[in-house]
C-alpha cells in the first residue's frame, strides 16, 4: 500500500521517512500546467464554482496522497489557497480527475479548488508550486521533478474570481435621521442608518451596523427593509456618547 510522502517542490527532491533521493534522466517532469475548467462568459468564477488545474507529465506518474491529498499551492487576489488532487470534501460524489496509462500510472491528474465567497480576483489567478504529497515515475520509481519552472501560470486573465458574485452589493449608505436644528444628538435620541443595496435583501436574525462615536464603536441594530433593496438600522444614543 503506497505511504504519504512529503515533497519538497522548492529543492526538486522528495522526502521519504527522513531521506532525500536524487532525481535521475528518468524522472518524470511537469510538462505543462493549464486550467481546464470554465469561468463562463465573462470569465469570472463565482462561489461554489470549481477551478480545475491539470498537470501533464512527461512520464507515467504514481500518485501517492497524504489525508490532504496533493495540494497545488494557487493565489486568488492576495490571498493563498489550495487546489487538491486527493479526496476532497465538498464535492459530494465527485473528485478531481486523472488519466491512467496501461501500466496503471496516469499521464496527467487534476487539482480543484472550491471558490469561496471571500475570494477575489480581478487580474486573474496564479500558481505557485506543489506542496505535501510525492508524484513518482511510473516506470523508474524516481521522484518527479515538481518545479513548476516557466508552466507556472501568473495573472490568468480568463479565470478571474468574484467570490461574491451572484450576491446582493451595497451601493450606499446614509445616516437617514435628523440630528436637529443644531445637527447634535442627545441621549435618548435614535441614529438611522439607511444601506441601500443593488438588489432586494432578505433578513434573518437581526442584523447590527457598527457605528464610530468618538473613540467607541456602537452597534445600530437591524429595525426594517427585509424583502426590499434598502435596510435601516437604528442605534439609541446614550449619555456617555460624544
Amino acid at each position: 500500500m503506497p505511504v504519504a510522502r512529503t515533497a519538497l517542490a522548492a529543492l526538486g527532491l522528495l522526502a521519504a521517512f527522513g531521506t532525500t533521493a536524487p532525481l535521475s534522466a528518468q524522472s518524470a517532469r511537469l510538462d505543462s500546467l493549464k486550467i481546464v475548467s470554465s469561468a463562463g462568459s465573462d470569465s469570472t468564477y463565482a462561489a461554489g464554482d470549481t477551478i480545475k488545474i491539470r498537470a501533464y507529465w512527461s512520464l507515467a506518474v504514481n500518485v501517492y496522497t497524504d489525508n490532504q491529498g496533493i495540494p497545488l499551492r494557487i493565489t486568488i487576489g492576495s490571498v493563498n489557497r489550495d487546489a487538491v488532487h486527493g479526496i476532497i470534501s465538498g464535492f459530494g460524489s465527485d473528485a478531481p480527475s486523472s488519466a491512467v496509462t496501461p501500466d496503471g500510472g496516469v499521464s496527467w491528474f487534476e487539482m480543484w479548488y472550491l471558490v469561496q465567497t471571500s475570494d477575489m480576483d480581478a487580474d486573474g489567478i496564479s500558481t505557485h508550486s506543489f506542496l505535501n504529497g510525492s508524484v513518482e515515475t511510473s516506470a523508474s520509481g524516481d521522484f518527479a521533478n515538481l518545479s513548476l519552472g516557466s508552466n507556472a501560470i501568473t495573472n490568468a486573465a480568463a479565470h478571474k474570481v468574484d467570490g461574491a458574485q451572484g450576491y446582493p452589493k451595497v451601493t450606499g449608505v446614509t445616516i437617514s435621521s435628523s440630528a436637529g436644528s443644531d445637527s447634535t444628538y442627545a441621549a435618548d435620541d435614535t441614529i438611522a442608518v439607511t444601506v441601500a443595496f443593488d438588489s432586494a435583501v432578505a433578513v434573518t436574525g437581526t442584523p447590527q451596523l457598527a457605528l464610530g462615536i468618538g473613540s467607541q464603536t456602537r452597534q445600530a441594530s437591524y429595525a426594517s427593509g427585509t424583502g426590499s433593496a434598502s435596510l435601516v438600522f437604528r442605534y439609541v444614543v446614550v449619555a456617555a456618547d460624544s
